[in-house]
């Protein structure tokens, strides 16, 4: 059955469906968030979890997740409600292959980091990241 539909209805059909998909999004996002967290807590003794935005997902890109950020974080605090959950600039210092294979990147908080100290800190990466600490 064909339904009428008014021009009002027409014209805010876009952003209707626009802040759906963002909403889809956002929830799909937050998952895969909250499911690599927890795999890290059953896998690891590493109490923090960090995801860095430059990593993309399926209809996600590290602009989405900038512009959305605030919603993303009230998500995964009432996912973590006793945990810190906080949008931080690390840096990542990525340390030299051991004779025993991979050795994992140390991060670093950028605003802890003396402001003097930071141009002597070459050959590491500044990331935006998404951090659950548990510890």
């Amino acid at each position: 059955m064909i339904v009428p539909i008014s021009r009002s209805s027409l014209q805010s059909l876009k952003a209707e469906t626009d802040e759906k998909t963002r909403l889809i999004n956002i929830e799909n996002f937050t998952k895969v968030l909250y499911e690599n967290a927890i795999k890290q807590a059953s896998t690891s003794t590493e109490s923090i979890y960090r995801f860095e935005i430059v990593v993309f997902h399926p209809g996600v890109t590290s602009t989405f997740v900038n512009d959305n950020k605030d919603d993303i974080l009230r998500i995964l605090q009432k996912l973590f409600p006793d945990s810190i959950v906080e949008y931080k600039k690390l840096i990542k210092h990525i340390q030299a292959m051991r004779k025993g294979g991979y050795v994992p990147p140390v991060y670093y908080d950028i605003s802890t980091v003396d402001q003097h100290i930071l141009p002597l800190m070459t050959g590491n990466i500044i990331v935006d990241c998404i951090v659950v600490d548990w510890s």
